[in-house]
């Protein structure tokens, strides 16, 4: 993959829009709930890997009938039961590229003050500890730019309820670069009729797929990413 780099403070990767998994790439209906599925799947296109339909990795993080049911849309699309997050889509690729692709979680969060809530047991049972914690800008900004710079891939965050990628970094500009496959849900001008039969055009066009956010958007106090680095074993 190619990239463009001005200096030690500029780095993004030349991602075509082509590439990017969205909501309703394959012909599926995800909106609201596949954002995960499709930054996989972008990350696997971008590596060169055969990227599996939507269904197909419905099917390996919970099971056939599920597939069958959202290959149908019988399910409802808000359905949170069908979410998966990085640490999923970790197992995925240690399932499938153990031998030929490397991966580490972390989980970025600005340190704040605040009563912490009680968690129910249920909430406890799902909970999944991040081994590696990040809580400076400074060092997030340098980790970030060293595996673009490094790897020519994308990063996956995820804040438990958005999802995208991280392809770039400016430093003079205060930005990132980011890939989103939110389709018509964050950016549309009006919300997409996900019942409609013209499904070219309910999600918008190409110009909100990649994008750059300033730093505050990531680095946000109210939010912790769960963040999925992914680096091929040669590299």
């Amino acid at each position: 993959m190619t990239s463009t780099k001005k200096d030690n403070k500029f780095f993004r990767l030349d991602i075509s829009p082509k590439k990017v998994y969205r909501y309703y790439s394959d012909g599926q209906n995800d909106y609201g709930w596949g954002c995960v599925y499709r930054n996989a799947q972008t990350l696997l296109e971008v590596m060169n890997i055969t990227t599996p339909q939507l269904l197909e990795l419905v099917e390996f993080f919970l099971d056939e009938s599920v597939a069958k049911d959202v290959g149908s849309n019988s399910l409802k699309a808000e359905s949170r039961g069908l979410w998966i997050e990085p640490h999923d889509v970790e197992d995925y690729i240690h399932s499938h590229y153990a031998d030929s692709i490397g991966t580490e979680l972390e989980s970025h969060k600005i340190k704040k003050k605040k009563t912490k809530k009680k968690k129910s047991e249920k909430q406890k049972e799902k909970e999944v500890t991040y081994p590696k914690i990040v809580d400076s800008c400074e060092e997030i900004r340098q980790i970030i730019i060293k595996h673009l710079e490094s790897v020519n891939l994308p990063i996956l965050i995820d804040d438990g309820s958005y999802s995208y990628l991280i392809s770039g970094i400016d430093f003079k500009n205060e930005k990132y670069e980011i890939i989103d496959p939110h389709y018509g849900m964050l950016y549309s001008k009006n919300p997409p009729n996900t019942t409609s039969s013209d499904k070219k055009n309910i999600y918008g066009d190409d110009s909100g797929k990649i994008r750059w956010e300033a730093f505050d958007w990531f680095e946000n106090q109210s939010k912790t990413w769960m963040m999925l680095y992914t680096r091929p074993k040669n590299k």
